[in-house]
């Protein structure tokens, strides 16, 4: 698929990336973490995860709940008779060298490991944990004559479904955008509010990074030549995303071309 046009004396053909680079494997300008299960596709970022319950529960093993958050775990889990029993032998086995909150937080990490087996009310119970330290999108795949994702869901059930999540913790892009997570985020330029915080703002970042993976999967990247006259290459560019976008650069690049080639020159 290519198209061709003429800037003054130069030549710009427009073709599709056969050879893209994969944004998620060779890009280094994403926050997002994307895991995905799909028996065809390898699709997102690496990771060893069975499942959605071992990415819940290594996420809670990671964002360092505090400790009003595992007692409130830690009461839903002992309503249950089995779970009475299971905290007791944990507490008695570990007594004597750690103290009791620590204790307490050792069997709530323990327990949602064992994610396939906790009833449904734990899991929820450490979901919400999870998700105030967690910014976490669905991703639904649409595989017919080829593949496109989103974070909404498509219309056509019988071909479409969930096929993972993309998140980031509020630490990390904290981290990365030199801000506090509750704090406004700001153009710098402009100063034009981009969102209350960056909490709100984080979803617009993922949603954008699951853009531009989609552009990958579609074949939606672009890349252009530039020739003389006489079919000498002048200029070229690859992996850019868009059609759109690669013909504007095209031809403000092959406009630049042809000014210098036709600026005169003085011997001085």
């Amino acid at each position: 698929m290519s198209e061709e046009f003429k800037v003054n004396d130069l030549t710009v053909r427009i073709e599709q990336d056969q050879d893209p680079l994969n944004p998620r494997e060779e890009w280094d300008c994403h926050v997002g973490t994307m895991v995905c299960w799909h028996r065809r596709y390898n699709l997102g970022d690496k990771h060893d995860l069975k499942d959605s319950g071992e990415l819940y529960a290594s996420l809670f093993d990671s964002c360092e709940p505090t400790d009003e958050e595992i007692r409130e775990v830690l009461s839903v889990i002992i309503k249950s008779e089995e779970g009475q029993q299971d905290y007791c032998q944990f507490f008695q086995n570990s007594r004597g060298w750690q103290s009791k909150l620590d204790t307490r937080r050792d069997f709530v990490r323990e327990y949602a490991a064992n994610w396939e087996y906790i009833p449904q009310e734990v899991k929820h119970a450490i979901s919400e944990v999870v998700l105030s330290y967690h910014t976490i999108l669905p991703l639904y795949l649409y595989d017919h004559s080829g593949i496109t994702m989103n974070t909404s869901g498509f219309m056509c059930g019988w071909d479409s479904g969930q096929v993972g999540y993309i998140y980031v913790s509020h630490k990390k892009l904290a981290k990365e955008w030199g801000q506090g997570i509750d704090e406004p985020v700001v153009r710098r330029d402009t100063q034009e509010i981009l969102s209350p915080s960056l909490r709100e703002y984080a979803v617009d970042i993922l949603k954008s990074e699951v853009e531009v993976y989609d552009q990958y999967l579609t074949g939606d990247i672009w890349g252009y030549v530039i020739e003389d006259e006489e079919g000498n290459h002048i200029d070229s560019c690859w992996s850019m995303l868009g059609r759109e976008y690669c013909e504007e650069e095209a031809k403000s690049q092959a406009e630049w071309f042809s000014q210098e080639q036709n600026r005169p020159t003085y011997c001085i």
